[in-house]
């Protein structure tokens, strides 16, 4: 059986590989026109330069090409970069609740007798979890009252935070592309369960415990949900609660199936923590590096902490590119024309099907000549003014202060609301009782994906952001 399925395995794969390899040196492709930086590898093309977690080659592709370039993957297939909107939606509503309390009483005790190093990416993480627990799903994951190592921290938080750090890398970009794509086409779940424990890869199994903890927190929270409405304390108005009630009253042909519900309630745990965490982290941090520049009582002020929330998002969105594919053949627009390959100046590219489109947040919100020429520069003081004209003009498709960080149109996260409320109850907690320092680490802050900042030479798997404390009157 072994046997069997390693050889049809195998003559898949050769049977895609050939077909890569004749379509890439015999057919030509519409893409052909589009410049691009010259590929570093005849099998990997430009993805190990474009995945690079320091994000200096990322930086520099948008420098040399602009908008518009196309990139080399596996064995020759192309792919469009460019800076265009699009990414899968995350939900959330928050009431006030005690989480962010929790968080404050945490970090005093800990600093009660002096200064101290905290990992602040650590207790945002746990802190971004329990608020949409409590909020979005009338459930407990953390009562934020002990240190980094409690048995009190619940294992979906230490899942979650090693999740980012396992996803990243070129060979991410590889296993997403290529082989789950294929793999979700196999309707024989206990086959790849079986594939998946034989692979003799570390990596792999850390993330299938990881997976296995996201699954059964849904489970956990879902069955907690069923059981009350069984039991008549079905009143509840968070969202979980909310969708087993309506999901229960659906006619058969609309019903979601335990396995879908589950998948909808762990996508929208980790889509409210994970960017949210990452996004509080970073402002955290960007304060300390400013400490004297700014002054602390101008900055709890809600005008000014608004500002600063905006900039930090506009220069350091927690998502630096969307990934999108074309499920068929389009014409996509441009803003503005480029030069081709050939010379000519085009407006418009074909894009067949299959193609893959990176859209690209960081080069929209950073746009030199939307923006200015302090594009790149953090200053938060932009937002009390009026902005630059282009600004305005440019017609930027998103749901958010002309910025790409949340997207735009029918697929923008429909929780940008909760995410600003979050931030700024947060931060006023945080900023009216304490003083953050930078430690004496240099931070690198990981990309493309869900920016994450790890120790420079350190293991990108294990992300932290170890920061001095003090309290305010200190």
């Amino acid at each position: 059986m072994g046997s069997l399925l390693v050889l049809v395995l195998s003559t898949c794969i050769l049977a895609g590989l050939t077909w890569k390899l004749v379509r890439e040196y015999l057919v030509k492709s519409p893409l052909d026109q589009i410049p691009g930086p010259r590929s570093s590898s005849w099998l990997a093309g430009n993805i190990p330069e474009f995945y690079d977690k320091t994000g200096k080659h990322y930086y520099q592709f948008l420098q040399d090409y602009g908008s518009v370039m196309k990139l080399q993957g596996l064995l020759g297939d192309q792919h469009i970069y460019e800076e265009a909107p699009a990414f899968i939606a995350c939900v959330s509503l928050l009431p006030r609740d005690e989480a962010e309390i929790y968080l404050q009483k945490s970090f005093m005790n800990q600093v009660k007798n002096g200064p101290k190093e905290i990992d602040i990416l650590h207790w945002m993480s746990r802190t971004t979890l329990e608020i949409i627990g409590q909020s979005g799903m009338g459930y407990s994951f953390d009562s934020l009252k002990e240190d980094a190592g409690s048995a009190d921290l619940h294992p979906y938080s230490r899942s979650v935070k090693r999740f980012g750090g396992l996803l990243s890398g070129t060979h991410t970009f590889f296993i997403t592309s290529y082989i789950l794509p294929f793999a979700a086409k196999l309707n024989y779940p206990r086959l790849k369960r079986w594939i998946v424990e034989c692979i003799p890869s570390q990596w792999v199994h850390d993330l299938k415990d990881i997976v296995d903890t996201i699954q059964k927190t849904a489970v956990d929270i879902y069955r907690t949900k069923q059981k009350a409405m069984i039991e008549g304390d079905d009143g509840k108005k968070d969202i979980i609660s909310i969708l087993v009630r309506a999901n229960a009253s659906a006619a058969d042909e609309d019903r979601l199936s335990d396995e879908e519900v589950f998948g909808q309630v762990a996508s929208l745990t980790f889509a409210a923590m994970d960017t949210s965490s990452s996004a509080l982290s970073r402002i955290i941090y960007i304060l300390g590096e400013h400490q004297e520049d700014l002054d602390y009582d101008q900055i709890t002020t809600l005008p000014f902490l608004d500002a600063v929330i905006r900039e930090t998002l506009r220069l350091h969105p927690p998502l630096s590119i969307a990934i999108r594919t074309a499920r068929k053949d389009m014409i996509l627009p441009l803003s503005k024309p480029i030069k081709s390959t050939t010379g000519d100046h085009i407006s418009e590219i074909f894009v067949p099907n299959g193609t893959s489109l990176f859209a690209s947040i960081y080069g929209a919100n950073a746009d030199p000549e939307i923006w200015g020429e302090d594009a790149q520069e953090w200053k938060p003081e932009r937002w009390l003014k009026d902005l630059p004209e282009k600004v305005e003009a440019s017609q930027m498709p998103s749901i958010y202060s002309h910025l790409m960080t949340f997207l735009g149109g029918s697929r923008a996260c429909i929780g940008f609301k909760f995410a600003q409320l979050e931030f700024k109850i947060v931060l006023s907690i945080l900023l009216t009782s304490f003083r953050f320092t930078s430690g004496p680490q240099k931070i690198l802050w990981t990309m493309p994906g869900i920016t994450s900042p790890v120790l420079e030479g350190g293991d990108i798997t294990h992300p932290s952001l170890p920061m001095l404390v003090s309290p305010l009157d200190v």
